[in-house]
């Protein structure tokens, strides 16, 4: 059972990762436009739902998951956690 919820934890820390990713590169590409209606996290938060066919309101709290991580480490925004 160890095992399984270590795998399990590795998984769930892949999967944040990616959201993380994803959330730097569309904050990047989005800084430019000045007038949408849907911030970096919606647009993210879209893809994500899409992905792992989940609400688009769990895929938001994945990305706001990743910004809560980021801001208690201290990271500066836009920065990808290390594994």
């Amino acid at each position: 059972m160890g095992e399984a919820t270590r795998d399990e934890s590795t998984a769930i820390a892949q999967r944040l990762a990616a959201v993380a990713e994803l959330f730097v590169r569309r904050s990047g590409d989005l800084a430019e436009c000045e007038w949408f209606c849907a911030d970096a996290c919606d647009a993210v938060a879209a893809e994500v739902s899409a992905v792992q066919h989940i609400s688009h309101a769990r895929a938001v709290g994945q990305v706001h998951r990743y910004e809560d991580v980021t801001a208690k480490r201290c990271h500066s925004p836009g920065t990808p956690l290390s594994s």
